[in-house]
């Protein structure tokens, strides 16, 4: 995007950093200090993911410039679908499980929830 290259840095097994170089390989720099989840999503010249770390979870928007970076409140956050025309989907962390007939156990899966990319406006629109 714009001459830029976005992408995770893989340090360990479970610590993606988000960062971004130059097309031709200079200027590789971190974007942000968190494990961010494998998917990364880019919408009104922003950058929107989530965290992995339960003490900065959530969703976060960033300017692709790695500047103007905020937390958009979501404390159920379990996973982001898709941003498409200024809302974010997404769903909420499952809330129960329950046993089954042969002693498997069954999570229960969260509803789906939007949002507009600024935070507001969040409803839940499937269960």
């Amino acid at each position: 995007m714009d001459d830029w290259v976005y992408h995770l840095s893989l340090l360990g097994r479970a610590d993606n950093r988000l960062r971004r170089m130059r097309t031709d390989g200079t200027d590789n720099a971190q974007l942000d200090e968190y494990i961010v989840s494998s998917e990364v999503f880019f919408s009104d010249g922003r950058i929107f993911y989530q965290t992995g770390s339960t003490e900065t979870a959530g969703i976060w928007s960033l300017g692709i410039d790695g500047t103007d970076k905020f937390l958009l409140e979501c404390r159920d956050l379990y996973y982001i679908y898709a941003i498409e025309d200024g809302w974010i989907y997404y769903q909420s962390r499952p809330t129960q499980f329950t046993q089954g007939d042969v002693g498997d156990w069954y999570e229960v899966q969260g509803n789906i929830h939007r949002m507009r990319t600024d935070g507001s406006d969040k409803r839940e629109i499937a269960f």
